[in-house]
């Protein structure tokens, strides 16, 4: 059986534009405002049980971890994040998929993806929502 990363992830577009018709019609958006600061309002179509607001600092990598549970959704705010997915150690597929998410732009992680994010043009900031709870010993971080 041929296991591929687009089984594992998704990817969506809310959008950079402030528009209330967005929302109405269940979707989303996230911009950032004249004073620089991310605004996001979306629906989700699971229910949210953790929520997180994430700085990405320039170059520095966060993550390398997977979640034996959870289900992650990165949801960029502001800046360029580029993602790196693997397959955790003990899996037989050792490729490596990367792309770039740019602000209003969402994947979704399905357990088990090794996921590391680093901001690549300048600092960054994401908003994480999960429909698991967050536990320590769900996390499985890599060295």
């Amino acid at each position: 059986m041929n296991i591929e990363f687009k089984d594992f992830l998704e990817f969506r577009n809310y959008g950079t534009k402030k528009d209330i018709s967005l929302l109405e019609g269940g979707s989303g958006y996230a911009t950032v405002n004249g004073d620089n600061q991310p605004t996001c309002a979306l629906h989700t179509d699971k229910p949210v049980r953790f929520i997180a607001l994430l700085q990405f600092k320039h170059n520095i990598a966060r993550g390398n971890h997977y979640h034996l549970r959870k289900e992650e959704h990165m949801i960029i705010l502001s800046g360029e994040v580029k993602c790196v997915f693997t397959w955790p150690p003990d899996h037989e597929n050792k490729s490596t998929f990367e792309c770039t998410l740019k602000a209003g732009q969402v994947v979704i992680i399905q357990p088990g993806i090794v996921h590391t994010f680093i901001a690549s043009n300048g600092d960054s900031t994401a908003l994480e929502a999960s429909p698991q709870m967050f536990k320590t010993q769900d996390t499985m971080q890599l060295a």
